[in-house]
Order: structure tokens, then sequence, then C-alpha cells
């Protein structure tokens, strides 16, 4: 195992867990009082009732299949198939962060995990001679 595929795991295992505190948050701060606001409002249909913490978890339910797909790619995907995976994943995750940046007009912090991922994959390239990023850092 070389460290490309160690970072690939590693990313895997952190959006994972990242998922995991985001599913937990998003029940706390947003499903719960919904519910609540929901059950005193008899307007809100029970069909509302019953997509909106759905399509709130949907979110979390992404960023649990990224961290399985990037731990996947690490551990039986071949070199171009990891490098889509990583495209993919990654573009996914800068998405809910441009996201969050337009809803809430300041930055978050997934704009830093960019950042720091861009800038250690130019600094990686320099000393190679140019070669291919790797499948993690996407924004380059």
């Amino acid at each position: 195992m070389n460290w490309q595929n160690a970072a690939l795991g590693m990313a895997g295992l952190i959006g994972s867990c990242v998922a995991v505190l985001h599913g937990v948050l998003v029940q706390r701060l947003m499903v719960v009082p919904f519910e609540r606001s929901a059950f005193v409002n008899e307007r809100t249909n029970a069909p509302i009732r019953r997509l909106v913490p759905l399509l709130l978890h949907f979110s979390t339910v992404s960023w649990l299949l990224g961290g399985l797909a990037l731990i996947a790619a690490d551990n039986w995907f071949e070199r171009d198939a990891k490098l889509s995976t990583g495209i993919s994943v990654g573009s996914m995750y800068f998405y809910g962060a441009a996201a969050n940046l337009w809803g809430t007009r300041r930055l978050q912090p997934g704009f830093c995990v960019n950042g720091g991922c861009t800038h250690s994959d130019r600094a990686r390239r320099r000393q190679s001679g140019g070669s291919r990023p790797i499948a993690g850092c996407v924004l380059a």
C-alpha cells in the first residue's frame, strides 16, 4: 500500500465519521424542531411531515456513501477508477461546501479542508515532476 492509497482510505474514514456527526446534528438542530412546529401547526400535511426529515438527511446519506466509496476505492479499485471515484466524491463534497457558503454567506469548514487538499496536491506535483493528482484532491 502506498501513501496515496492510505490517504484515500483516510479520506473515506473521515468522510464517514463526518457523516455520522452530521446526522446527529441535523437530527437535533433541524429535524426535531421541525417536527415540533409541524405537530403544533395542524395545517402541515402528513406527507410533508414525513418527507422533510428525509430530505434534511439526504446530505448525511451522501456523505456516508461518499466515504464508503472512497474506502472501497482504496481497497479494491484500479488507478483510473480511484481517480474517478475521488473526483465524484470530491465534487459532491465541494458542492455541499459551496451551498453552505451561498446559504450562510460565510465560509464553512469544508472550504478549509478543500483548500488544504489543493495546496498539498500542488506541492506533491511540484516535487514529483507534475504527475497526476491523487484521487482525494480534485480542486487543483
